[in-house]
């Protein structure tokens, strides 16, 4: 299941209610769990039991960021991953 659709699950689960087409933030919380409802979460849900993100997930996306941008400039994501 794609985030941003188990995303709003959750929040229709909390009774809030989302109009076709409106956007919904959330945020990667264990992005590799088996069930897609532990991988993410609700930006509108967040409370102080969510306090941690997944940091191996958003470098992930950053490194493919990078690598879309300054690809041109022979930028190679594996030569950063080395040096973790």
């Amino acid at each position: 299941m794609l985030p941003h659709v188990v995303a709003a699950m959750q929040m229709a689960q909390k009774g809030k209610r989302l109009e076709s087409g409106e956007n919904i933030d959330f945020l990667y919380i264990n992005a590799e769990h088996k069930n897609p409802f532990r991988r993410v979460i609700p930006a509108a849900i967040i409370d102080e039991n969510h306090k941690y993100y997944d940091q191996d997930k958003y470098a992930e996306l950053v490194l493919d960021l990078a690598e879309t941008i300054l690809g041109t400039f022979r930028f190679e994501r594996k030569k950063v991953k080395s040096k973790k």
